[in-house]
């Protein structure tokens, strides 16, 4: 799993040179933010798939401590800049 940090890094770098470019999308940068978004998608999956994993192991429930709420903010943080993905039209 990718940390948020550096998806959130990513998608600083990626708007950085959106804004540099004077909002121009050449073919080359909208697949680069095609490929971060999907990133961002893959993430989430895993977030949901460790989530159901924890929620289907009796024991894994037991000894979860911080985990499954830590997979919960990581997973909101992800919808989050997905929706801020899907405000800008992509």
């Amino acid at each position: 799993m990718m940390s948020i940090n550096d998806l959130r890094k990513e998608e600083e770098d990626i708007l950085s040179e959106f804004s540099k470019s004077r909002r121009v999308l050449s073919d080359i940068f909208r697949e680069r933010i095609r490929v971060h978004i999907q990133s961002l998608r893959s993430e989430l999956i895993d977030r949901i798939d460790a989530i159901s994993g924890i929620a289907d192991s009796k024991s894994a429930w037991k000894q979860k401590g911080n985990t499954i709420e830590r997979l919960k903010k990581e997973r909101l943080q992800l919808v989050s800049l997905l929706e801020g993905w899907e405000k800008k039209g992509f």
